[in-house]
């Protein structure tokens, strides 16, 4: 059985095509996404290194090396902690709202509607 091979055919197949490609590249997209979580961290170990790096170099500064390296550790370390944690905890909320819920969330539920009084006229009055 053979078909026959039409110019609308050729034009479904080559739309069809680029839907595809877009398809794909949409998913490059999504990897991307998820992979700056990946970087993220790598960024949070290399200043935890850059940090201990600045400890080591202090401490051998006489009668107050040791005091200016454990301060530069804490707060160092408690600097990263803070923005690793901030910068973990914005990047997968946007990823779960950008990417998550627009591919697999469906909102069944009845549109919010607030209690109020329904009025057709107000009445302003100005105090003095």
């Amino acid at each position: 059985n053979i078909t026959k091979i039409t110019y609308k055919g050729i034009i479904l197949k080559i739309a069809g095509g680029v839907v595809n490609l877009y398809n794909l590249i949409g998913y490059f997209s999504d990897i991307l996404s998820y992979s700056r979580l990946f970087a993220l961290g790598l960024s949070t170990a290399v200043l935890a290194v850059v940090v201990n790096n600045f400890v080591m170099l202090f401490k051998d500064i006489p009668f107050i090396g040791i005091i200016l390296a454990a301060l530069i550790f804490i707060i160092g370390h408690l600097f990263n902690m803070v923005i690793s944690g901030m910068g973990a905890f914005i990047h997968s909320t946007r990823l779960q709202y950008v990417e998550f819920f627009t591919k697999f969330y469906e909102g069944g539920g009845t549109p919010f509607k607030p209690f109020k009084t329904i009025t057709k006229y107000i009445k302003i009055q100005i105090s003095h």
